[in-house]
């Protein structure tokens, strides 16, 4: 009767490893962590992963996109859509998934430069590089690595466009955020971890 008894838990088990029973997704564990995000919400990746190399790039796992309508209704303040000249842009939540490392913090500049009067936190250091340069959020005496930002238009001014690392589960989480969305990060960063949270293994 104990054997009887035990093939529920097993197959329970089994579902919530991802097995191919009936309405379950396929999941994929991220590299070491327990995270086990469902196949059908990754992209298919072109990028050749590295081979580990201490002084290589952080080694890519995968990557994600989340709709603009998604972000919007999860979001209201959310611009995910807008109208220019050119015709109808759209702004995603493009999710690049990779290994965390270790990285040497920026020093704080001498002269900060505000990326926006809303965002009082984020420091931009050395903007006066064409392509992309580094953001600290925090203070003088007590600051982290937020990201990297550059111009839009590559003159040193005007809007930029960034890139926030995020770091849980032992994995970087880097998103792709324009000026509009860019008070928005701490609600974004809430709004993806709520998501990762549901996808514990």
């Amino acid at each position: 009767m104990k054997g009887i008894k035990a093939v529920p838990a097993v197959f329970c088990c089994l579902s919530l490893l991802g097995c191919s029973t009936a309405g379950s997704s396929e999941v994929k564990p991220i590299g070491q962590s327990n995270l086990c995000i469902p196949k059908d919400q990754l992209l298919p990746l072109s990028l050749k992963k590295s081979e580990g190399n201490h002084d290589a790039s952080p080694q890519v796992y995968e990557a994600m996109s989340i709709s603009w309508e998604e972000m919007q209704k999860a979001i209201p303040e959310y611009k995910g859509a807008k109208t220019t000249a050119k015709g109808n842009l759209h702004n995603p939540l493009h999710i690049t998934i990779t290994q965390s490392k270790e990285m040497e913090l920026p020093l704080y500049p001498q002269q900060a430069f505000l990326l926006d009067p809303e965002t009082p936190l984020l420091t931009g250091v050395k903007p006066e590089k064409i392509i992309a340069w580094d953001v600290l959020e925090g203070l003088r005496s007590n600051y982290k690595y937020w990201g990297d930002c550059t111009f839009d238009a590559f003159e040193q001014k005007g809007p930029v466009s960034c890139n926030r690392r995020l770091n849980a589960y032992g994995l970087n989480f880097d998103y792709s955020i324009t000026q509009e969305n860019l008070k928005l990060y701490i609600q974004i960063d809430r709004y993806l971890l709520d998501k990762l949270k549901s996808w514990e293994c």
